[in-house]
């Protein structure tokens, strides 16, 4: 009888992860649902980006601002729901018709500082992806729930990255 008990007791710790793993699932695909309905309702109205989900990443909604700008030519947005409760808000920059890139960059550690010291500056963290790509970022915990307000807010912030874009074309 004991080694039938610790048989169940072993095979329900066994499945416990499983239900985990499912209801975080769950839990993933309800904020990306929500998270469509919150970038469809403001993108187009507050910050002039159409959203549509990506064909390459079904966690990700996409969108460009291509219109207001007076440094970059474009900013391509890029809307994820992560596998550890988040949503991540990046920007990419496009300036004469690429992206710009840490390695491509005619003045590297200059690009470089001045995404450090924007760092400090500017509502968004910057960076460079795996590929040396430039992006400003905002990410979100979902802790407390989900932030469609500060999402909203967030958003709307993304034209104002254009103006700081124009510190660092110069090395670009």
């Amino acid at each position: 009888m004991r080694r039938l008990t610790a048989l169940f007791a072993l095979l329900a710790l066994a499945a416990f992860p499983l239900a985990t793993r499912a209801d975080a699932a769950a839990d993933r695909a309800a904020t990306l649902e929500k998270l469509g309905a919150t970038l469809t309702t403001y993108g187009q109205d507050d910050a002039g980006i159409a959203f549509t989900q990506s064909t390459k990443n079904k966690w990700n909604y996409k969108g460009t601002l291509a219109t207001g700008l007076k440094n970059a030519q474009a900013l391509e947005v890029v809307v994820g729901v992560g596998d550890q409760n988040t949503i991540n808000v990046m920007v990419y920059p496009h300036y004469k018709d690429a992206y710009v890139n840490i390695a491509t960059s005619k003045q590297a550690a200059k690009l470089t500082r001045t995404l450090l010291k924007m760092n400090y500056e500017t509502f968004f963290f910057w960076g460079a992806d795996d590929d040396n790509d430039v992006y400003a970022s905002y990410k979100f915990t979902l802790e407390s729930g989900y932030p469609e307000e500060s999402i909203r807010t967030v958003i709307q912030s993304v034209p104002l990255l254009d103006k700081y874009i124009g510190e660092f074309t110069p090395y670009a």
